[in-house]
């Protein structure tokens, strides 16, 4: 029992902390899940909703937006292709002129 009244005060931070970082791994993995911007427009909405009305809420306006949006342009889609949504990990960097090349004379 002493060790539980000893963690009793940081239970709420720890819990908090957990919390985050697993709305954080279940973001990171449903935006790898999304194909185009489309999905990523309707899912962006559905997540706000969520956070801000309830379960319930998100996934009604999630469904609709999906037949509304998706569902329809769906044939549109399959005649042209479009370009998957990826990231850019190779950004250009400048040398820096202000370093001194040459090692300082002693």
């Amino acid at each position: 029992m002493p060790l539980v009244t000893f963690f009793r005060p940081v239970l709420p931070i720890a819990l908090s902390i957990t919390l985050l970082i697993t709305g954080y791994l279940c973001i990171a993995v449903a935006v790898e899940q999304i194909k185009n911007a489309t999905a990523m427009g309707v899912a962006g909405i559905m997540g706000v909703v969520l956070a801000t009305h309830g379960a319930a809420w998100g996934l009604g306006i999630g469904l609709i937006l999906y037949f509304l949006i998706e569902h329809r342009a769906r044939g549109a889609r399959e005649a042209e292709e479009q370009e998957p949504i990826h990231v850019e990990d190779d950004m250009v960097v400048e040398p820096d002129d202000t370093a001194d090349p040459q090692p300082a004379a002693r």
